[in-house]
């Protein structure tokens, strides 16, 4: 239950650190569960990136065959 809170809360009522070595850890504890944190989000977004920037090279290239096509006076019907 303590390691829940502290990683996953910002604070807890009914358990306090009482010493400094308990401040010491709870502090140490949250940097590492905000850390952790930051590291995941940061991953999923940068995954996310990467896929919506392969569709839109996906859809660029695709551009680029359907105007050569044209240019080279393909039909219409042999495009896609």
């Amino acid at each position: 239950y303590f390691m829940l809170a502290v990683l996953c809360t910002v604070g807890f009522g009914d358990i306090s650190a009482q010493t400094d070595w308990e401040r010491f850890f709870c502090l140490f504890a949250m940097l590492v569960g905000a850390s952790v944190f930051a590291i995941i989000i940061s991953n999923m977004s940068a995954l996310v990136s990467g896929l919506v920037s392969s569709e839109t090279e996906i859809a660029e290239e695709m551009d680029a065959c359907i105007d050569y096509l044209r240019d080279h006076g393909v039909p219409h019907e042999l495009e896609m």
